[in-house]
């Protein structure tokens, strides 16, 4: 199994693919453009259960289906919220690196740490960020 290889162009060509297909989907479906967030959420849900069902039965080949299904259910959340939330791709990536980087750090830092230091990062960047917000 390859890594995710951020020079492999056919990867990169791959992602590209991806993103096109949602901008299509949002043009050309119907069903899609009546969709909400909200109303799509439950869309998102189902696959998680089947991606649950895939796990409990050690099916690869199913978990490999639903993960791909709820990377396209992601995206397409996604760019439902760009018209509902004002929001774009660009965004959604950037405050989730943002996140991550706060989140943990020590990747960035090239460094490893133990599952219980990670948990206490994380943590730690929960709560300061939800004492940032109730300010």
């Amino acid at each position: 199994m390859n890594n995710l290889n951020l020079k492999d162009s056919s990867a990169l060509e791959m992602f590209k693919q991806f993103l096109e297909m949602i901008e299509k989907n949002n043009a050309y479906c119907d069903w899609i453009k009546e969709q909400t967030v909200n109303s799509y959420l439950p869309e998102l849900k189902s696959e998680l259960l089947e991606l649950e069902q895939g796990i409990e039965a050690s099916d690869n080949q199913n978990i490999k289906e639903e993960i791909a299904d709820i990377l396209y259910d992601v995206f397409v959340l996604a760019k439902l919220a760009e018209n509902e939330y004002n929001t774009d791709f660009k965004e959604l990536f950037q405050m989730a690196v943002d996140k991550i980087k706060r989140r943990k750090p020590y990747i960035f830092e090239h460094r490893s740490v133990s599952r219980e230091e990670a948990a206490k990062y994380w943590q730690e960047a929960k709560l300061k960020e939800k004492a940032l917000k109730n300010n």
